[in-house]
């Protein structure tokens, strides 16, 4: 049962009636085990389905298993009675032996299984052949237009922020290329032809071996596997044969994690990524057509305001370079089995309010603001003693989205009146949407821009409006064709001013659906 699939389809609402359909939607389902997978994000969720299912028969089993239960491991009873059992690591091997050993009332708790009241347990890191997994059904997905096909497991790498490597182990594992190709591909032909994307391969480091990456190739093109993919990896692991190899191979979408601009950041926080030609791989990646998204963090606890503007510069640089470019961001968070959870205080982290995540629940009426660190950790970051973090998460809420969404305007408003993109994000948090910033800037600078310039952020807000408000109708007039130049300036923006120069006769359009 996946609720948050049903929740997708149905509307994405968050009200309080949303704790009776999860109740009936339980009732569809009468079992007499139920197992809820939990991440930190989902934890909340988990206690309250585990809540529900107690409250419709208390006689019923509820385990929990996934990231934040093998973190938490035994505290986890100490914040709710509606869970029986704990089940930690990889949990495919795990939940058989813990069924069976339901079944027979007189079997001992297999490893890696913690009952309530029973703190007696022996747990270690378990790494399970992937190979031997029976394939998923995935038939409820089929409309789905990107579904995740798991590629592999483990992380070699130590970064500091990041708990993958006390969960899943530094060994990394891959399954058998013919079995992903094969998966996929049937996966991809019973998928919705009208609104299937791609498969995403579900692995950190799918690019960081390269025996692995070229079999991949070699077998996907030499067999009939013709299905887009998108995948992830480090930006250092790639290089131009790499890039050539995703694109002939029909990669349509890259996620890379940069973090940290700020080299030093780098070091400290244990990513070690060389920053010096990330722009022009970027740059090559998104020539050939595949969309390139990073994310970075904002809040280290060590970062100085300069270190963060470095991040910054670097953001908008890289937004800039293509409109096949996303930069999205995420806060420092004390996450449970990360480096950074073991050297902080957690009397030191502060609640970050100005999130959807919040919102969202404050919204479904969860007690959002005496939710303890320790178990909502995706809530909190962490104080930093060189500037204001809440404040700076802020301008990032707003900055990041207006870098996406009005890339164009953004581009035009900034980077071609050589504004310090620096100034402009201290300013951010006086908005409280990247509409409204883009809104401002533009009355601000309107003056020393052109009639085409002032038409083409017109038209761009126009088109975020339309978005955002589900418009299905709209009639805009422009003093110049600004759909066929906005068109060109998506192809090639350096060339906008021989556009401007095309169209010096004022035409008056009107753009519809």
């Amino acid at each position: 049962m996946d609720l948050a699939l049903e929740h997708k389809k149905e509307g994405y609402f968050f009200t309080k009636e949303i704790f009776t359909w999860i109740e009936n939607k339980i009732k569809l389902y009468p079992s007499k085990y139920y197992g809820i997978s939990i991440m930190n994000g989902t934890f909340i969720w988990g206690l309250e389905i585990a809540k529900i299912i107690k409250k419709l028969d208390y006689k019923k089993i509820v385990f929990v298993g996934g990231p934040q239960a093998t973190a938490l491991k035994e505290k986890i009873f100490d914040i709710t009675t509606n869970i029986d059992y704990c089940l930690l690591y990889e949990g495919e091997t795990t939940v058989l032996k813990f069924l069976n050993m339901i079944e027979d009332e007189k079997a001992q708790l297999p490893y890696n299984v913690i009952k309530r009241d029973e703190m007696d347990y022996t747990c270690q890191l378990t790494s399970e052949n992937i190979n031997e997994i029976p394939p998923l059904d995935y038939k409820d997905y089929y409309n789905v237009r990107i579904v995740d096909v798991e590629m592999g497991r483990g992380c070699p790498y130590s970064c500091y922020y990041c708990s993958a490597k006390s969960l899943v182990g530094h060994n990394i594992r891959y399954k058998k290329i013919e079995k992903i190709l094969s998966e996929s591909q049937e996966l991809y032909d019973n998928m919705c032809a009208e609104t299937r994307k791609y498969i995403n391969f579900n692995h950190d480091n799918f690019l960081s071996s390269r025996k692995v990456f070229k079999e991949f190739i070699n077998k996907k093109l030499g067999g009939k596997y013709g299905f887009p993919y998108g995948c992830e990896g480090r930006i250092d692991a790639i290089d131009d044969e790499i890039i050539d190899d995703l694109y002939k191979s029909n990669c349509v979408y890259l996620f890379v994690g940069l973090e940290t601009g700020s080299e030093r950041m780098q070091e400290i926080s244990k990513k070690r990524l060389h920053l010096n030609d990330i722009k022009s791989k970027i740059k090559k990646i998104t020539d050939k057509g595949i969309f390139f998204e990073s994310n970075f963090i904002i809040g280290f606890p060590e970062e100085t305001l300069e270190d963060l503007y470095q991040t910054i510069r670097l953001v908008a640089e890289l937004s800039w370079i293509s409109f096949n470019v996303r930069i999205s961001y995420s806060f420092m968070s004390p996450e449970p089995g990360s480096e950074v959870f073991h050297n902080v205080n957690l009397d030191e982290c502060v609640m970050v309010k100005d999130d959807h995540i919040y919102s969202e629940l404050k919204s479904v009426g969860f007690d959002v603001d005496n939710m303890p660190v320790l178990y909502f950790n995706h809530l909190y970051t962490i104080q930093n003693l060189n500037y204001d973090v809440l404040y700076y998460i802020k301008c990032a809420s707003i900055y990041f989205p207006m870098l996406y969404n009005y890339h164009m305007s953004t581009y035009l408003l900034f980077k071609m009146k050589n504004k310090d993109i620096c100034e402009v994000f201290e300013n951010l948090g006086n908005f409280c949407s990247a509409e409204e910033a883009i809104s401002y800037f533009y009355e601000r600078e309107k003056k020393s821009l052109s009639p085409v310039e002032c038409d083409m952020i017109r038209y761009e807000m126009d088109l975020n409006y339309i978005l955002n408000n589900d418009v299905s109708e709209y009639s805009f007039e422009y003093n110049y064709p600004v759909q066929k130049i906005y068109k060109k300036f998506k192809q090639n923006k350096d060339n906008y001013l021989e556009w401007e120069k095309e169209n010096e006769i004022p035409t008056k359009i009107v753009s519809k659906k």
